[in-house]
């Protein structure tokens, strides 16, 4: 339910107000649905209700190094862009090693993979998301553009908050 000073579809998380200092600190989430709207991405997989899915990291990840075999401070908590870099990388790989990798990626929890330049995937990629359920989205946007929109949108949606009474 949204809290009622917060914009419309922003929501406040149980349990997340804390006092520091005699401020209150107030941590927001968004809905995976409310994301998707706002961003006019396409859902290829959803497991669940979208709109019990939380966003709360305003920062966003290619997961490039994780799908290469590295994965020392990886933060599942951020969103997973996949483009044409990634792809490309993945395509260098022998199939068995490359569905590892994409297992892996999906394995981690994280709040959903996005695929930019409407781009093409294979029905392994979708069977893993499924598998791990873990929602996989798509977006017509090149990479680099649809990180600044995604990263601008939610450091608006996710911004902390000072409400003053008095």
């Amino acid at each position: 339910k949204p809290h009622p000073h917060c914009k419309h579809g922003t929501v406040l998380q149980r349990n997340s107000r804390r006092k520091k200092g005699g401020i209150t600190i107030m941590k927001f989430y968004v809905t995976l649905e409310k994301f998707i709207a706002r961003l006019h991405l396409e859902v290829l997989s959803v497991p669940g209700d979208a709109d019990k899915i939380k966003i709360t990291s305003t920062e966003v990840n290619r997961p490039g190094l994780l799908i290469s075999g590295f994965s020392e401070n990886f933060e599942p908590t951020r969103l997973q862009i996949l483009g044409k870099m990634e792809f490309s990388y993945l395509d260098s790989l022998e199939q068995d090693v490359k569905m590892e990798r994409i297992n892996n990626l999906f394995s981690r929890n994280v709040p959903a993979v996005i695929i930019t330049r409407n781009m093409l995937i294979s029905s392994e990629i979708v069977e893993a998301a499924r598998r791990h359920k873990v929602p996989l989205l798509r977006t017509t946007e090149d990479t680099s553009a649809f990180m600044a929109h995604a990263i601008g949108y939610l450091n608006t949606e996710l911004a902390q908050r000072v409400t003053r009474h008095g």
